[in-house]
């Protein structure tokens, strides 16, 4: 009689195995898994929108993310669109919240009447804050055009995180 393993017991090592080379991916430091352990609050080894949104202002204190930004973040970060986010898409939700924080405090700060739309003024304004000159108006427009996607004569947050 020999010690080998069962057609069972080889499945769930496959298995096992394959979950841990998951999980242990050489671009995911200790303190990315840390973080993504404490926001999986139930611990089904996925990180749904709610569990975000319940604790992403206490683990990441400084950034203060706002409802958008998360969604947006959080549907960009989703790249398998499974509706949660994984171990490896974790890394890119913490990038794309910061980028994202970013892009919302510069918004905020061109939205000179806080309307939440840029118009063709304030992204005008926008660029001789940001050290751009505005020589050309109809090139400056253009580029204005480009990000108006939705095409409605203002952008608008989302159209700006675009990914």
């Amino acid at each position: 009689m020999g010690c080998s393993p069962s057609k069972n017991e080889n499945n769930q090592i496959k298995k096992s195995t394959t979950e841990d080379q998951k999980i242990v991916d050489p671009n995911i430091d200790a303190d990315i898994i840390r973080v993504f352990n404490k926001i999986d609050i139930n611990k089904s080894g996925n990180i749904s929108l709610s569990e975000v949104d319940f604790v992403i202002n206490d683990i990441l204190p400084g950034f203060n993310f706002d409802r958008k930004t998360v969604v947006l973040a959080y549907k960009a970060a989703d790249v398998d669109q499974s509706g949660e986010i994984e171990l490896n898409e974790f890394k890119r939700l913490i990038q794309l919240l910061q980028i994202y924080s970013k892009f919302n405090k510069l918004f905020e700060k061109l939205d000179k009447n806080h309307d939440k739309k840029i118009s063709f003024e304030e992204f005008k304004e926008g660029h001789k804050i940001i050290g751009m000159k505005t020589t050309h108006s109809k090139k400056l427009f253009e580029e204005y055009k480009l990000i108006d996607v939705d095409n409605s004569g203002y952008i608008q947050f989302d159209e700006v995180n675009k990914d």
